[in-house]
């Protein structure tokens, strides 16, 4: 039997809002196959992204510690540590 503190969001809007950034990021990232590693791209697709959502549902801002969550994701789908030298 499921409970409460199993269903991500429930209890805590963020932390279910933080689940779907997570789960964006590696869609980018799976999209993103064959491409570069490019985290200024998978930022403009995040806040992309958001600007859709919050049409349609009340979220929270896409502050610096969620893009950093939503990047951090990106780069391990990715297999890259961190992003390549510019």
């Amino acid at each position: 039997m499921r409970t409460s503190r199993s269903i991500p969001g429930l209890l805590d809007p963020a932390a279910g809002f933080e689940a779907k950034l997570r789960a964006f990021a590696r869609e980018v990232a799976r999209r993103h196959r064959g491409r570069p590693v490019d985290p200024k791209q998978m930022v403009a697709a995040l806040r992309g992204y958001h600007r859709a959502l919050a049409v349609v549902a009340n979220v929270p801002a896409l502050d610096e510690a969620l893009t950093a969550v939503a990047v951090a994701e990106y780069l391990a789908a990715r297999g890259a540590r961190r992003p390549a030298a510019a």
